[in-house]
């Protein structure tokens, strides 16, 4: 993602899951997933699945919509205009405004790709699952893709194809070391940054807190993360990035996609 010099990060607090349909409903009035009501896996809780089907606007105001009721208006991170001083609201995602992004407010946001990788590493990068391939559980060759099936919802060996083709209640799987849950499979997740496929720009000083690079012209696409329930396993590594139109209407695509919130501290 960064090339050369460092990355330092601001004590942040991570969604131990992905947001789910119910949470959702209960702050947007609304549930917009796909995989609702049928075609649910026995045994599993509808509303404990996460919500798919919501577009980057959408996770942005739902992120404002639940601070504003629970740390009230005034630490909304997200804003209508350069200057902070009109909150960012559902009829600005409905006719896909740009937000400001105020990084002093301690509201609820999307979290930035760094953010994002941090945790799914586990947070210490003196640790030895730092380097895991997976989030939670280090790749081995000799097992196959065995290692992942107890972290992750994803194409593969998960008893039956019927597993595969919809998303999951959350937590079901075993989280990684920070007791973070489906940070690979189950949906992507959204992150704040434009998605910037390569950069020749190369690190050369450390930077603190940073919220991507400026895209091109012609790519105006968000980054998502952690590979989701049809995946194969090379989408759920920690490292694996890709992005995704920010106002996509595809549902194909949407309904691939959620999103987890965090905080600053």
């Amino acid at each position: 993602m960064y090339r050369g010099g460092s990355v330092t990060l601001s004590p942040f607090a991570m969604g131990q899951y992905e947001v789910t349909q119910e949470l959702y409903q209960a702050i947007m009035t609304e549930n917009p997933s796909y995989f609702k009501d049928t075609n649910i896996t026995s045994g599993e809780t509808q509303n404990l699945r996460p919500v798919d089907s919501v577009n980057w606007y959408q996770a942005v105001a739902f992120c404002n919509e639940l601070t504003k009721q629970t740390f009230g208006e005034t630490n909304c991170v997200y804003y209508s205009d350069s200057s902070y001083s009109t909150v960012y609201t559902t009829d600005d995602a409905s006719n896909k405004k740009l937000p400001y992004f105020d990084q002093l407010k301690k509201g609820y946001r999307l979290p930035t790709e760094a953010e994002w990788e941090f945790a799914a590493r586990g947070g210490d990068e003196y640790e030895p699952d730092w380097d895991y391939a997976y989030p939670g559980v280090q790749s081995d060759s000799s097992l196959g893709l065995e290692v992942l099936c107890p972290y992750a919802w994803f194409k593969y060996l998960n008893s039956s194809y019927s597993e595969n083709d919809k998303t999951h209640e959350v937590g079901l799987k075993f989280p990684n070391s920070l007791t973070l849950y489906d940070m690979a499979g189950n949906v992507q997740e959204w992150c704040w940054d434009y998605y910037v496929k390569t950069t020749t720009e190369t690190l050369d000083s450390i930077v603190k807190n940073p919220t991507g690079y400026e895209p091109d012209s012609s790519n105006s696409n968000r980054t998502v993360r952690g590979g989701y329930w049809e995946t194969e396993d090379s989408y759920c590594y920690s490292t694996y990035r890709d992005g995704c139109g920010p106002a996509t209407e595809n549902q194909w695509t949407l309904n691939t996609l959620g999103f987890r919130i965090c905080r600053s501290l």
